[in-house]
């Protein structure tokens, strides 16, 4: 990734400050109530930072590739490298989801007495609360078709939401090349696996995957659905 790599998510960003700077200033005033429009910008702007935060991990994952040398060339093990990549990946991948959740929690339901926003489980939740085929709706329901969610990030709420995530590094062996320049990149890469429980069929599974391949598979994803959450409020669709 370029140095101007986050030039695309400035626009993303600019682009509903923008709409929410023209509805307040027009005469029909704006659509959400002072504390919830604070609400909305912010967490919108986690959001796509947080899209940022992906890109920018997966250019560290290779400038700290072990090699199957044991250590990156930064002088750390492997091992508690990918440690620190997958919980920064899977926090981060599913914070965006639940930044633009609370955008739209704010929009619908309110701030809570507490202060605390909604997350996208929350709002899953409430699923039905929302208007028959309101766009906000329609988005939940693609976030949780995606199978970058199903597979994945969905397997990671639970135990995101309890604070102890029940995941495995596992790596394989490999030959210790000459040089880290003329190993090949991320050939001994650590997986991790998410166990979870399908209830239909009373069964215990894993998924596992590679730090590398779950920022593949995650970071287009979570970039599409916050790119459509950004248009419903940017369109006014979203209110």
């Amino acid at each position: 990734m370029s140095a101007t790599g986050y030039l695309d998510l400035a626009e993303l960003e600019a682009r509903f400050n923008e709409a929410l700077d023209r509805r307040q200033s027009s005469d029909e005033g704006p659509l959400v109530d002072g504390p919830a429009e604070a609400v909305v910008r912010a967490q919108l702007r986690w959001a796509v930072w947080c899209i940022e935060c992906l890109r920018e991990l997966r250019d560290l994952v290779d400038m700290t590739d072990a090699r199957g040398l044991g250590d990156t060339p930064q002088g750390y093990r492997a091992q508690p490298t990918a440690m620190g990549h997958v919980m920064w990946a899977s926090t981060t991948a599913m914070g965006a989801l639940d930044r633009a959740a609370a955008a739209f929690g704010a929009i619908h339901f309110g701030i809570k007495e507490s202060g605390r926003v909604h997350d996208l489980g929350e709002l899953l939740g409430r699923r039905g609360d929302l208007p028959v085929h309101h766009p906000v709706g329609d988005w939940l329901d693609a976030v949780q078709r995606d199978p970058a969610y199903s597979d994945l990030l969905g397997l990671l709420r639970h135990p995101l939401v309890h604070r102890t995530t029940p995941m495995a590094l596992f790596g394989r062996a490999g030959g210790l090349p000459v040089s880290w320049e003329d190993s090949p990149p991320h050939q001994d890469d650590p997986a991790f696996y998410i166990p979870g429980r399908d209830p239909k069929l009373d069964r215990t599974y894993r998924r596992s995957v590679t730090v590398v391949a779950f920022l593949d598979e995650v970071t287009p994803s979570v970039h599409r659905h916050i790119d459509r959450a950004v248009a419903l409020v940017q369109s006014g669709a979203a209110f």
